[in-house]
């Protein structure tokens, strides 16, 4: 389905169907694991070099660069080598694909995203070690709401989030036709009650 989904959208035609993810610290906090001679710390401006140039995963330094104007970066180190990092803002929750509207945040909340781990350091429970650091870092900063985006049919995201105690509560569809139509549709509510108030529909 989500090659035929690329495919539609190579033509000018995007359906994105994602989800909405609570993943507030009282449901993850409690990870007792540690990983060995691993540093996690905030990342600064001299720091995104090592991010765009990750040896699996390069990115535009600039396009990294920029984040830094509304988003936060961690990284966990492994010796002298980035093994991974996440990202979190405090603003709001962006809706790149949708094109339509971004869902402001409270002082107390925030959207974390874009989670990587190298493939050399995979399989060390780092990610779920470093989305704790990251857990504590802004609990100690007054953050108790996190969230998150998954796209609905990346399983292997969605069952990552779930065994951490996540709760998904809004299955959503972006749909865009070209540049003429964008809008964002309500599909389904888990019944895991509605936290950010998001509409049913939102459209330009």
């Amino acid at each position: 389905m989500q090659e035929i989904l690329d495919r539609l959208s190579r033509l000018g035609i995007r359906l994105t169907p994602y989800v909405i993810v609570d993943e507030s610290p009282g449901e993850l906090r409690d990870y007792d694991k540690t990983v060995a001679d691993c540093e996690i710390r905030p990342l600064q401006a001299e720091d995104m070099h090592r991010v765009a140039n990750m040896p699996h995963r390069k990115r535009d330094l600039e396009d990294v660069l920029s984040r830094l104007d509304a988003a936060e970066c961690f990284g966990a180190f492994i010796g002298d080598s980035l093994a991974g990092y996440t990202w979190s803002r405090s603003d709001s929750i962006p809706r790149s694909k949708s094109r339509v509207y971004s869902l402001p945040l409270a002082a107390d909340q925030a959207y974390v995203f874009d989670m990587y781990v190298d493939q050399d350091f995979r399989g060390m429970s780092l990610a779920p070690f470093l989305r704790h650091k990251l857990d504590q870092y802004l609990s100690d900063k007054g953050v108790h709401r996190f969230y998150s985006i998954t796209a609905y049919f990346n399983r292997s995201s969605r069952k990552f989030k779930a065994k951490l105690g996540a709760r998904e509560f809004e299955l959503r569809i972006a749909v865009g036709f070209w540049s003429f139509v964008n809008a964002d549709f309500l599909l389904w509510r888990y019944g895991n009650g509605n936290p950010l108030g998001t509409k049913r529909a939102y459209f330009s």
